[in-house]
């Protein structure tokens, strides 16, 4: 953990090999996610001591089994958005105070099918967010608040009122060049929103 990141990144691939060559189950114990995703074949999630999900890193991102799991894992981790389900004319919004996101389409009626309703979280990975520099059909308004450049990629925190969130593009699928002050506009990837029980915190299953 005291080592500079040049020489951090060397020693994981140093220890993975040895790991390799040595043939022998290997327990590797640490806080950093990052790390367990790019050393581990299988990761054990734990908060106070108690398992919350066990998985290949794969799995482990891409199917989080509770809140804790899909705030923990992920660099930014996952945006997770409070509010109540609203359906108007057939289609699904989640209500944050004042703020309505469009649910596509398909997603809402998967909730239909699970007579989903209610209360609920959100679930929605930093890289899985659409952003626009202008208004489209089923786009909510933000305001971009910080601008962190990242190699080839921008993080992109915004504010949409009743809560922040943060987003993750390469620079040239962008399609523009964020600006902190800026009015953008933003929409789900219906493939890759989640669903949380706020009471269990446990994932909803859609069918």
């Amino acid at each position: 953990s005291q080592l500079d990141a040049v020489l951090r990144e060397e020693m994981k691939v140093y220890i993975k090999k040895l790991q390799e060559e040595l043939a022998i189950t290997t327990i590797h114990v640490t806080h950093d996610q990052t790390e367990a995703q790019a050393m581990g074949d299988r990761i054990v999630v734990m908060d106070l001591g108690v398992i919350q999900q066990i998985g290949t890193p794969q799995e482990v991102y891409n199917n989080p089994v509770n809140l804790f799991v899909a705030g923990f894992i992920g660099n930014p981790s996952m945006n997770l958005i409070s509010g109540e389900l609203s359906r108007e004319e057939g289609k699904f919004f989640l209500v944050s105070k004042e703020v309505k996101i469009p649910i596509p389409p398909k997603l809402g009626k998967k909730l239909e099918k699970g007579n989903i309703t209610g209360e609920i979280v959100l679930g929605i990975r930093p890289e899985h967010i659409f952003l626009f520099p202008e208004a489209i059909q089923g786009s909510v308004e933000a305001e971009i608040i910080e601008v962190l450049p990242q190699n080839n990629e921008f993080i992109i925190d915004l504010n949409c009122d009743s809560f922040s969130f943060k987003v993750r593009k390469d620079k040239e699928v962008l399609g523009f060049y964020p600006q902190v002050g800026q009015k953008s506009w933003f929409a789900l990837n219906e493939e890759k929103t989640y669903f949380f029980d706020k009471e269990t915190t446990r994932r909803i299953e859609l069918p």
